[in-house]
């Protein structure tokens, strides 16, 4: 079943080659997560049984490889081929080996997470947080006072600290920041008929658009459907093969999601700064205009998407025709 634990796998001679496949699998790619620079933010090591839904939980898919030099050796003229090819195979390893960069920072990053929480465990064993995760909302001077002799709890600067999270994901940051201070701005919702944002990779794509936040959401993406993300990293490249295109709140040209939707060759608006729908994954038809570049546009699909705007975000899930243009470089 989905929910099968790894620990209680039947001990029989056909599941030995899934299992050291799986291990072997873990061992290699066990460090990355939901957001690998970020500390708080739980490994695939930590929950295998999430591994597990995800791959008895996602549907089959047409098997889909990124762009090979056949593909556009076409759209060069004889005299131009010899210089693409090269330009085109030193591209295509810089893209792996920034790829491999992103997997070892996020690896760093993660050899730090055990030794924060290890250290919350033993706060709270001495009654001075209440949970080990509350040692990631302190600052390394703040968890140095408490480990001190005669702290006491901070209970008032962690329910702060809880506040500010809570409340961060409805702010919009300014694109420049001078100095420390800013003046945040909350995020509009209601109704919109077109979302701005940056065209990464070139294309015109139409059809249900699945909003993923996490690893727990991957195995909602069917096939061919219009992926919105609020980023992505290495972990969330597998998604890259099903979509359709692409659609994330944060990134620029030489983003993650960037570079590789046009490795995949399909389209790709980053820095949407609409907010994405709250309620959950839903179903959005996506038609892209050209000219319109950078414009995921949507509607209620009973009309042309011109003529009537759709909520956003939606008020529960469903169906809500949109439109992503990828532009035209």
């Amino acid at each position: 079943t989905p929910g099968i634990a790894i620990s209680r796998r039947p001990k029989r001679s056909r599941w030995s080659s899934c299992a050291r496949g799986f291990d072997a699998f873990m061992e290699r790619f066990g460090h990355l997560g939901d957001s690998g620079l970020d500390l708080t933010a739980p490994r695939w090591r930590e929950d295998p049984d999430l591994i597990v839904r995800m791959i008895l939980d996602t549907p089959p898919s047409p098997p889909r490889s990124s762009l090979a030099w056949g593909d556009v050796r076409g759209s060069f003229s004889i005299l131009q081929r010899p210089l693409m090819r090269r330009i085109f195979r030193r591209a295509a390893t810089y893209r792996r080996l920034r790829e491999q960069v992103g997997s070892d920072m996020i690896f760093g990053y993660g050899l730090l997470r055990p030794a924060f929480l290890e250290l919350g465990a033993r706060l709270a064993a001495r009654g001075l947080l209440a949970r080990a995760e509350d040692a990631f909302l302190l600052t390394l001077d703040e968890l140095r006072a408490l480990v001190a002799p005669g702290a006491a709890r901070v209970d008032e600067l962690l329910a702060t600290r809880r506040a500010e999270l809570a409340e961060a994901p409805d702010l919009d940051l300014p694109e420049l920041i001078v100095g420390e201070e800013y003046v945040p701005r909350r995020r509009s919702v209601g109704p919109v008929e077109v979302l701005h944002g940056t065209p990464t990779s070139r294309g015109t794509y139409r059809g249900a658009v699945r909003v993923i936040r996490s690893g727990a959401d991957f195995d909602r993406l069917e096939p061919g459907e219009v992926l919105v993300v609020p980023y992505s990293d290495v972990a969330w490249t597998p998604l890259f093969a099903r979509a359709g295109a692409v659609v994330a709140e944060s990134g620029g040209m030489l983003s993650h999601s960037s570079i590789v939707a046009r490795a995949y060759g399909i389209p790709c608006v980053v820095s949407v700064a609409q907010r994405r729908p709250a309620s959950g994954p839903g179903d959005a038809p996506s038609d892209g205009t050209p000219g319109r570049n950078g414009r995921p546009r949507l509607s209620d699909g009973r009309q042309s998407p011109s003529s009537r705007a759709a909520p956003w975000p939606p008020a529960q899930p469903g169906s809500i025709p949109a439109t992503a243009d990828g532009g035209r470089h």
